[in-house]
């Protein structure tokens, strides 16, 4: 066992000259020469030294209330919601929008009309005049007290006009808010600001309503042309040649839509086969109940067909889901009879946003 000796040798040399290279391994302790050291001071430009600061809620050192200052800061930024708008930071106007016709929309200035009045109307506001602009007046209330005791109190009467301009060309515009007065109606729940500086802050607020108002007028464009896109169906004929009524739907999405259109229509629906996706139906024209003529849909009992049961049935194809009408002998329906429907199923849907 003598080699062992030497080998023994061997790794005492190396763990001995090579502490050095395992020495911190395991301790936290960093390494002093690859340490940046970090400096307690904050280095800014010369310039901003002394960057302007706002003193209106400044308070004196050993007082309570700030001091009163005329001198106010942005009591909140211009929202740029609506696509393609943006605020013109050389202009002087602090309450003002740039506006660029969204594409689907067609007639530019009525869709900025139909988001003033729409603010107006959501908001429950006082239209004072519409002319050349919209004035407009704003009533702020707060809720006091508690339980029972709860009530509301009328603190602010604000009174502003909304403008807006059109480009001749029609595909860009701005709009603005232009206050004109504001009354404080109750001295102990009306907010302690300056007269100035809530004047600031409910422009900016009205703006930013407008701003929201159109973007979501815009969304109930964009809806409405989806719904258009999402009309899949179509007139068509199966391998048999009898007219039918095709939808790229998927045919359990199909089914179930159909059952409130065809109460709409005026069908009774007398069994529902989810299995087979066979619908029996029951159709009277002349039906005055009380409550189909109280309940119904516009479209109830505007259909020419016989009275009588018919059945629609659907059934996926390679061109998609067709659905079949038959009557109650059995036979197809006749194209005139198909189109009919067609027409009105199409009526239904673009009216109600459903999409099929």
């Amino acid at each position: 066992m003598k080699y062992l000796k030497p080998a023994l040798l061997v790794t005492l040399v190396s763990l001995t000259t090579g502490c050095t290279s395992v020495k911190n391994w395991l301790t936290d302790t960093p390494n002093v020469k690859n340490t940046k050291q970090s400096t307690d001071t904050l280095v800014v430009p010369e310039s901003l030294n002394t960057p302007v600061k706002s003193t209106e809620f400044h308070l004196v050192k050993g007082s309570k209330q700030a001091n009163k200052s005329e001198t106010v800061t942005s009591p909140s930024s211009v929202l740029e919601i609506l696509q393609g708008s943006w605020v013109n930071t050389d202009d002087d106007n602090p309450y003002k929008i740039m506006l660029e016709k969204p594409t689907q929309v067609e007639n530019f200035e009525q869709f900025i009309n139909n988001g003033i009045e729409g603010l107006i109307n959501s908001r429950e506001y006082k239209l004072i005049s519409n002319g050349d602009n919209y004035r407009v007046e704003v009533t702020k209330k707060t809720e006091v007290g508690f339980w029972f005791w709860k009530r509301e109190v009328e603190t602010e009467r604000f009174v502003f006009e909304i403008n807006y301009k059109v480009l001749p060309h029609g595909r860009s515009g701005e709009a603005f808010i232009t206050p004109i007065e504001l009354e404080k109606l109750s001295d102990t729940y009306a907010p302690k600001f300056s007269n100035e500086y809530r004047t600031q802050q409910l422009s900016i607020e009205m703006l930013n309503q407008l701003s929201l108002e159109l973007d979501y007028q815009y969304r109930v464009v964009i809806q409405k042309q989806q719904v258009l896109t999402d009309v899949s169906l179509v007139m068509g004929t199966n391998p048999a040649g009898d007219h039918v009524i095709t939808s790229q739907r998927d045919i359990l999405f199909v089914f179930k839509k159909l059952e409130d259109i065809f109460e709409d229509l005026g069908f009774d629906i007398e069994e529902e086969d989810k299995k087979l996706f066979l619908y029996t139906l029951n159709y009277d024209k002349d039906d005055k109940s009380f409550f189909g003529s109280l309940f119904g849909s516009e479209y109830r009992n505007l259909l020419s067909l016989e009275a009588g049961e018919y059945e629609a049935v659907l059934v996926t194809t390679i061109d998609g889901v067709y659905i079949q009408f038959t009557n109650e002998e059995g036979q197809p329906l006749s194209q005139s009879q198909v189109l009919e429907i067609y027409n009105l199923i199409i009526k239904i849907i673009k009216e109600e946003e459903v999409e099929l």
